[in-house]
């Protein structure tokens, strides 16, 4: 789901859906560090809950979440929590970000973007 994309993969998302890439670049709040922090664990906990946490899987854990286009900050605290055996679940829990779908044309991540996504009629 889109609770696993990192802020980039969102704004890619509507750019690729017809909005205006200004646009979206404007709908992107300040702080978007516990939604990079929650969406990088659900989709660590997803992929590696099975693996054993060295040095290894630290590595695969960057390269993952970077191609997913995560920063470097957020990358090494989620690969270092997993690394420790820290639970990521706190994360998960922590922080609801409101997807949805409206008219079947925008995600609607950001709070200031519904406004936008009900005008847009032919996005």
């Amino acid at each position: 789901g889109e609770e696993n994309l990192s802020v980039r993969q969102i704004c890619a998302k509507l750019i690729q859906r017809g909005f205006d890439a200004e646009t979206v670049r404007n709908l992107v709040p300040a702080d978007t560090y516990e939604h990079e922090m929650h969406a990088a664990a659900k989709a660590v906990e997803k992929k590696f809950s099975d693996k054993i946490p060295d040095a290894k899987t630290k590595n695969k854990i960057w390269q993952y979440l970077a191609t997913r286009g995560f920063d470097g900050e957020i990358i090494r605290a989620t690969a270092e929590d997993f690394l420790n055996g820290e639970s990521l679940r706190p994360f998960l829990g922590s922080v609801k970000i409101a997807f949805s779908i409206v008219r079947s044309k925008c995600l609607c991540l950001f709070p200031k973007c519904s406004a936008i996504c009900n005008d847009e009629t032919t996005a």
